[in-house]
């Protein structure tokens, strides 16, 4: 199939990301429609297509998977719907963009894998940040090794949510939520940026003193065969950090604010404090915005003007993000 024309994107839920991650960029995509938006609450579906001027509001997500005019689908429900909808968006042959996690059980990512090659369609875990060219620059930092072996990464992704986790899927363990399923995805996409996460020795601790038993604060490892360490803290009750902290051996390069670019076209940069010199400096990106890439790139793979990323990236994410929350949830339950 060829798309000569506008693309037209149904949007499954009325989740606040919607804003930020179609209807801003969507701006500057003349390639792109906002065509239709489903609710469960219609009178909220109604509220999104008026506010934002999307053609069509419905009642039900079925009625987007079934209208021919829709070529993708962006799935923004809770993490527990995720995968039930990207199946079937996939069987009715939608390209689909849909919220991390994908899934939370990686065993049902094989069979959407299997339809979504069956019927010829493209899905893309939507994970922003790696459509930006720090990530790029980076892996060819290290790869040059012109501060020589990289030895260790630190992450930090902290904040305290403006919403009530207690009325927010975010707030129940059954959906998918505490702070852990919400920020590691970006943290393990970053590392495989860098590095496959497959044979690593990984751990992970929680207190799960939040709302129903989530987890509030959690901390994470990873340790490679040749000593490589990755270290992760996310929390939703630690004022904001997103960071990525690289210890070279002859450096230390911290990407502050790794989500600066997601309201907005903004500058990332990053701090390189040279060992040996004493001295630091900044390198500068020029403005860009983490969705507007994210959403030309999968366009781009839906005409066939680029190649997609491939599911199994997202299969070896969410398997090792299993196995370290399972890790943790046992050692409090011991």
């Amino acid at each position: 199939m060829t798309y000569s024309d506008k693309l037209k994107v149904g949007i499954l839920g009325c989740a606040s990301i919607v804003e930020h991650a179609l209807v801003n960029p969507a701006r500057f995509l003349p390639e792109l429609e906002l065509y239709a938006i489903a609710s469960r609450q219609y009178d909220k579906a109604m509220v999104y297509s008026k506010k934002y001027n999307i053609i069509k509001a419905l009642s039900s997500y079925n009625d987007i998977l079934s209208d021919p005019e829709v070529d993708f689908v962006y799935i923004a429900l809770p993490n527990d719907a995720h995968v039930e909808w990207a199946i079937k968006a996939a069987k009715a042959k939608k390209h689909i963009l849909v919220e991390k996690p994908l899934c939370l059980d990686v065993k049902s990512l094989y069979s959407l894998k299997e339809i979504c090659e069956k019927e010829g369609v493209f899905i893309l875990e939507a994970l922003m940040v790696q459509h930006h060219a720090w990530q790029t620059e980076l892996k060819k930092i290290i790869g040059s090794n012109i501060f020589g072996a990289l030895k260790e990464i630190k992450t930090a992704i902290t904040f305290i949510p403006k919403y009530d986790l207690a009325a927010n899927y975010r707030g129940d363990p059954e959906k998918g939520g505490g702070c852990f399923f919400d920020l590691s995805p970006y943290w393990l996409q970053f590392v495989q940026s860098i590095r496959p996460l497959a044979d690593v020795h990984y751990d992970g601790k929680s207190l799960f003193n939040g709302p129903k038993g989530i987890d509030m604060t959690f901390t994470a490892s990873l340790e490679y065969i040749d000593n490589f360490k990755c270290y992760f803290e996310a929390s939703f009750e630690k004022p904001y950090r997103a960071a990525h902290s690289l210890f070279f051996e002859k450096a230390i390069l911290t990407v502050d604010d790794i989500f600066r670019a997601n309201t907005g076209r903004f500058k990332i940069s990053f701090t390189i404090e040279d060992l040996k010199e004493k001295t630091s400096r900044k390198l500068f990106f020029p403005p860009s915005n983490y969705y507007e890439n994210q959403l030309r790139f999968f366009i781009d793979v839906i005409r066939g003007t680029r190649k997609n990323i491939m599911i199994e990236n997202s299969i070896e994410r969410i398997d090792l993000m299993n196995k370290i929350y399972c890790k943790s949830i046992n050692s409090v339950n011991k």
